[in-house]
């Protein structure tokens, strides 16, 4: 959802007699089950002080951003920040990798300069060992929170241009891995459907390539995008969509949070 939207119900809440803070959470479901998150918290200063005890009980860094809404919009900012980093980086551990760079000494120069920090540290053991646990967010949330991110960008009217360049990523991603049949076998294993004759295998090798080069696919961001590579949580919605087919024969895998956009970073 958008910022406006939790402004609007602050207003009804606070009509009726009631008291408001908005207060989303960033980091990942591991942290949320050790009590571990990090809560951005929107509101009156008396309000988040009253509120402190409760949030405490399952969060680790608490920070009061502002007043209603400013939580929210900080969480969009820090999404945002966090995927399009994992985007940035799979994308450039694809140049890498076709350039003949070897991904340790990729890794091992990002992390000593610039390049370096939480988004880089979580792709590592992808980009490094192919282990893609760094990352448990699907592609859908994090084309969502993008989707919010750039909806909150023309409100405010601040540039979106790279915002909407990521944005275009994740959105190019999740489409490649729904053409591939969006089956995690077929990602992993780059068949990606049975081949009917050679042609059609090297026409079916080229695009599985390209799926896991261009985006990285990264599957943070994908990362959203770790927040990500693209790759990693494109494999993460694939099974969860596969396995909601299974179970339930329904489509879509998106998850829903406590009312603000799912943890990442």
């Amino acid at each position: 959802s958008i910022p406006n939207s939790t402004e609007q119900m602050a207003q009804k809440v606070q009509q009726a007699g009631g008291r408001f803070i908005d207060a989303p959470m960033t980091r990942l479901p591991k942290d949320a089950a050790a009590g571990r998150l990090n809560l951005l918290v929107g509101g009156d200063a008396a309000d988040f002080e009253r509120a402190l005890p409760v949030l405490r009980c399952f969060a680790e860094n608490i920070t009061h951003v502002g007043p209603i809404g400013a939580g929210h919009r900080m969480k969009l900012l820090h999404n945002y920040v966090s995927l399009g980093s994992a985007a940035l980086i799979a994308e450039a551990a694809a140049c890498a990798r076709l350039g003949g760079i070897e991904a340790q000494v990729l890794v091992d120069v990002l992390a000593k300069g610039g390049g370096g920090g939480a988004a880089l540290e979580r792709m590592r053991p992808h980009l490094l060992q192919g282990d893609s646990s760094g990352l448990q967010f699907t592609l859908s949330n994090a084309l969502k929170d993008l989707s919010y991110y750039n909806t909150m960008a023309e409100d405010t009217h601040a540039d979106r241009t790279v915002a909407e360049a990521v944005l275009r990523t994740l959105t190019q991603a999740k489409e490649q891995g729904e053409q591939a049949g969006g089956r995690l076998s077929d990602i992993q294993d780059g068949t990606l459907g049975e081949p009917v004759d050679d042609e059609s295998a090297v026409e079916a090798e080229q695009q599985h390539r390209h799926i896991l080069q261009r985006d990285g696919v990264a599957d943070g961001a994908a990362a959203v995008l770790q927040g990500a590579h693209v790759h990693r949580m494109q494999l993460i919605e694939a099974r969860q969509q596969a396995t909601v087919a299974q179970h339930h024969a329904a489509a879509g895998i998106e998850g829903v949070g406590a009312c603000r956009p799912e943890p990442i970073g």
